[in-house]
Parts: structure tokens; C-alpha cells; sequence
């Protein structure tokens, strides 16, 4: 496979993603619930999940747990 290189191309600004957890607006206490459905649709498994929250923890000095449910997972910030 070959890569056609573009020129002129802008960087989009950092931070204006979409993000799709709201993990920057939580506080201590904070949690919120993700249904099977949108893991089954978004992620390869549900470890992916439990890794994205501890990978923004440790690039944001938070901390963050997940607790499998009977439909999901939960997230909740702890630090």
C-alpha cells in the first residue's frame, strides 16, 4: 500500500474533538454508566473501556475506577 503525501493541509486545534466520555467535566464522586450495547458497538472488548479511563487518568493526574454491572460498566472518578 502507498500513502499519497498532501500538502497544506491544517492541523485541527488541540482539544476540539469530539470526546466520548466526560471524563474532563467529572469531579470526585462523579460517575456514569455505559450500557453493553455502546461498548459491543465502539470497543474490540470491554477491557478497552477500563483502559481508556485508566489511560486518562494517568495523562490528567486523575483517577478513575470502573465496576462491571449487570448491563455494563460504571466509571466513577475516586481522585
Amino acid at each position: 500500500m502507498e500513502f499519497k503525501i498532501e500538502k497544506n493541509i491544517p492541523i485541527p486545534p488541540k482539544g476540539k474533538h469530539k470526546r466520548l466520555f466526560p471524563f474532563h467535566e467529572m469531579e470526585v464522586g462523579d460517575s456514569f454508566f455505559v450500557p453493553n450495547e455502546f461498548i459491543d458497538k465502539h470497543y474490540k472488548n470491554r477491557k478497552t473501556l477500563a483502559s481508556s479511563a485508566f489511560y486518562h487518568g494517568k495523562r490528567h493526574n486523575v483517577k478513575l475506577t470502573t465496576c462491571k454491572q449487570e448491563n455494563g460498566f460504571r466509571i466513577w472518578r475516586v481522585e
